[in-house]
């Protein structure tokens, strides 16, 4: 699966790109996430005859040795779907076995019944592991066993060497490589189904040439994988090309092919970046080895790292980390909330009344506003009624990058806002009712928000979630009105939530923000919302006129 071609030859020269090239996968497709780190092996710094398995972000820093073996040999790195866990084998203990490891390198843990496995690949829901089982020189077959070494089942049993495997990110097949019969024959690739066991021939001998090396592009649509050939411009050695194909063995393209110019190299090991806009590849030359992306689109080609020195095995065997998708359901839009404010009114505890049909239910005559400190409008007739109050939470993204300007909007506004007797906090009278009111006012909702900015997620970034209940109040200010027909005026004094909550809402951090009822406090008989007691004024509600 991600091992170099069957010649060591390293010869120096530069890879040639080719104009057969399948289409980039579109913008907004689905993939199952975002591109963390490349694994791969390596005996450049290794004590002598050890290798051991690296890690290194595909733009060359934070290069880490994972692995650090006394004795053996550590190889094939595969990492788990959700890119916590790397699967590898080692030789550490006489034996070749499968083990696991987290991300950083740290728990190595054996897993049971795995005598002998190569290229261990993880099931794309993470709960088995694929691997080659060597019988013989001539004999290797497909076995699949959980991490904990339970569950051990022979997927094929063949003659011949089936080799490289590599799992589907949909699960319904499995690629692997296996040679003819004939010696003198082709190494193709197949599938097998891992339930049904079907298996089919995707290259069919159709170039005398091994191909292998097979890895699944996100999407599960096509293969990359290496084919082995002579090249006829430039004979001798057999050299390695990059080609993709579609799952189903059709459309084969040659992506990558040896430069012939300054004498032939090796391009192995090819694997998909999680996004499907990458192949990642080492690049085989006389004194080293080189990873390398390249950017299917442009077929732009970058290096990832250049080793130092020369000889020995410096990088093999690369898989690319897959970070997984930080998302979450949310709408396409939901901008902005406005709720209408209405008088609030006790719950009816003791009924004296029976409601009309068909809200036929015991009521309570008169009803009885919640506030004592503050009223709205001259209650002796309904034509003078002039409150009008809304609360609104508009949301306003920025431009990504410094600064950082996204925010909340919050505004809110309640007209006609009189004192009761008792009252201190009141300003100009009224022809009829209570004065003006210029206390404050203080709405409360509940939020309950969801977004990407809690913990470190596995394998680098931030986890989504959605924290507890929290209670979120603005106040508002009350003034005189030069009318005397109307009561106070009262607005939100903050303009913004980042204004109340400093960083609350940031850029690049889509929010999912759930709003309890709206409720505003009066301010008490002092006008003061920060001393009790305090009271519902006004509360999300509606009006039929």
């Amino acid at each position: 699966m991600r091992r170099r071609g069957s010649s060591g030859i390293r010869l120096v020269a530069t890879a040639i790109l080719v104009a057969l090239v399948p289409s980039a996968p579109a913008a907004d497709a689905a993939y199952p996430g975002a591109n963390g780190k490349l694994a791969y092996t390596s005996d450049f710094e290794t004590p002598q005859f050890t290798i051991d398995v690296y890690s290194i972000n595909p733009d060359g820093s934070e290069r880490t040795r994972l692995t650090h073996s006394t004795t053996g040999l550590s190889r094939s790195p595969n990492w788990s779907p959700d890119g916590s866990r790397l699967a590898f084998t080692s030789t550490r203990t006489g034996t070749r076995l499968a083990y696991v490891m987290n991300a950083d390198g740290s728990n190595e843990t054996p897993v049971p019944n795995t005598a002998g496995a190569v290229d261990p690949s993880w099931s794309p829901d993470g709960s088995q592991l694929l691997f080659e089982r060597v019988v013989s020189g001539s004999q290797s077959d497909l076995y699949l066993v959980r991490p904990d070494g339970t569950g051990l089942r022979q997927l094929t049993d063949a003659p011949g060497l089936e080799k490289a495997p590599a799992w589907s990110p949909l699960g319904d097949r499995i690629a692997y490589s296996k040679p003819a019969a004939d010696p003198e024959g082709p190494t193709d690739v197949w599938t097998i189904d891992p339930i049904d066991e079907s298996q089919t021939n995707l290259t069919n001998g159709a170039v005398s040439g091994i191909n292998n090396e097979v890895d699944w592009s996100p999407d599960g649509a096509r293969i990359v994988f290496n084919r082995l050939l002579v090249i006829p411009s430039a004979p001798g050695p057999l050299r390695n090309h990059v080609y993709v194909m579609d799952a189903d063995g059709s459309d084969v393209s040659l992506v990558l092919a040896p430069n012939t110019n300054e004498g032939p190299e090796h391009l192995t090991g090819p694997v998909w970046s999680p996004d499907g806009r990458y192949l990642a590849y080492i690049r085989t030359l006389l004194d080293r080895d080189e990873i390398e992306t390249l950017e299917l689109q442009s077929m732009t080609m970058r290096s990832v790292y250049e080793p130092s020195g020369s000889g020995g095995l410096q990088a093999d065997e690369l898989d690319w980390q897959p970070i997984p998708y930080a998302g979450f359901p949310r709408p396409k839009a939901a901008a902005a909330v406005k709720v209408s404010l209405v008088p609030a009114y006790n719950s009816c505890s003791s009924p004296n009344r029976q409601h009309g049909p068909p809200l036929d239910s015991p009521s309570c005559n008169p009803p009885t506003p919640v506030s004592t400190a503050i009223t709205t409008s001259a209650p002796s007739g309904s034509d003078n009624a002039n409150l009008v109050g809304s609360f609104t939470l508009r949301s306003m993204p920025g431009i990504p990058g410094s600064p950082d300007d996204s925010d909340m909007i919050v505004q809110g506004t309640a007209s006609d806002v009189r004192c009761l007797s008792g009252t201190t906090t009141c300003g100009n009278a009224n022809a009829v009712g209570g004065s003006d009111y210029v206390g404050e006012l203080r709405a409360q909702t509940v939020v309950r928000w969801t977004d990407r900015f809690n913990g470190p997620a596995a394998g680098g970034g931030t986890e989504v979630a959605t924290i507890a209940d929290v209670p979120l109040s603005f106040p508002f200010a009350c003034s005189n009105t030069t009318s005397t027909a109307e009561g106070g005026m009262c607005t939100t004094s903050a303009t913004s939530l980042n204004a109340l909550l400093p960083g609350a809402v940031r850029d690049g951090k889509r929010t999912v923000v759930e709003l309890g009822q709206v409720t505003v406090s009066d301010g008490g008989s002092d006008g003061d919302t920060e001393s009790a007691p305090n009271a519902p004024f006004l509360r999300q509600g509606l009006f039929v006129p």
